[in-house]
């Protein structure tokens, strides 16, 4: 069984990460480039987020249409997220006509 790694948070501790763990890949020429991945790429695939986003890629290369579908989805739930702040018309008319009105002056 695995022991649970430490896990440490803050911004202090994330700069020490970035300035400890940063490699600019553009400085490689095509064969350090090839080198670092090779040293890389089997871990990543054994990494569960990596299958999984792997066979979504696979997928939208099989099937282009994904593209325009998830696009719409997006759109979607971007204008659904736009009304939802606003109280649907029969919700207000459905106050106002149970609630007790007292007699007009006149």
């Amino acid at each position: 069984m695995n022991t649970p790694r430490k896990v440490t948070r803050g911004a202090n501790q994330l700069r020490r990460l970035l300035e400890e763990r940063t490699f600019d890949l553009r400085s490689l020429d095509l064969e350090g480039f090839r080198r670092w991945l090779d040293v890389h790429l089997p871990r990543w695939q054994r990494h569960s987020d990596f299958v999984q986003r792997a066979r979504i890629r696979d997928l939208r290369r099989a099937h282009p249409q994904l593209r325009t579908l998830e696009e719409e989805r997006r759109r979607l739930v971007r204008e659904d997220a736009r009304f939802a702040a606003v109280p649907p018309l029969w919700s207000a008319w459905s106050r106002s006509c149970s609630t007790p009105r007292k007699p007009s002056r006149g």
